[in-house]
């Protein structure tokens, strides 16, 4: 199975930004400080511990999107994709806008093989956020699975126009167009 790099290299930035972004009444100290401990295990890659943090902090503030999409991060990683997917869906039912929670969702039905939920949830992350670059490449990731290369090659040139030439992603997203338009040669 083609292995989705880039977004999981991506994913640790968004999970580790979440944490600026969670407001916590003061009556809920408890919890922020469960979270703010799940996403130190998170960054020092002990991922169960994170999930252990994070499931803490979920039964002290069941309503915050960001604990269960941090827990759905860390499933993910460890690739308890059913778990991921249990959380990532519980963050777009509390906060329906969470476009980072529909495109993590994605990945991993791509990674479950269930590749046309996984495009639905691509595409609906672009529908609130229509210049989510990461959610392009993981659209045109999928679609090159599916040997629907012109699609995928869309994807990716798309997300090209919108980075700069100097961010890091493009000399990935170039691969992914050299190795997409080879693989079209062959079919």
């Amino acid at each position: 199975m083609q292995k989705l790099l880039i977004p999981i290299l991506l994913l640790l930035v968004i999970v580790i930004n979440t944490e600026k972004s969670l407001a916590f009444p003061n009556e809920e100290q408890e919890a922020r400080e469960l979270f703010a401990k799940g996403n130190e295990a998170f960054r020092a890659g002990d991922y169960k511990l994170a999930i252990d943090f994070f499931s803490k902090a979920i039964t002290k503030a069941p309503t915050k999107p960001a604990i269960y999409f941090n827990r759905g991060s860390s499933y993910a990683i460890i690739k308890e994709y059913t778990k991921a997917i249990r959380d990532f869906t519980k963050t777009i039912e509390l906060s329906p806008g969470h476009f980072d929670a529909y495109n993590n969702r994605g990945l991993a039905y791509h990674d479950l093989r269930q590749f046309d939920k996984a495009l639905s949830d691509f595409n609906k992350s672009l529908s609130i956020d229509s210049n989510f670059v990461i959610a392009m490449v993981n659209k045109g990731t999928t679609l090159s699975y599916l040997k629907r290369y012109d699609e995928a090659l869309s994807q990716y040139e798309k997300a090209l126009s919108i980075l700069e030439d100097n961010r890091p992603e493009v000399e990935m997203i170039k691969e992914l167009i050299e190795k997409t338009t080879s693989k079209q040669k062959k079919k």
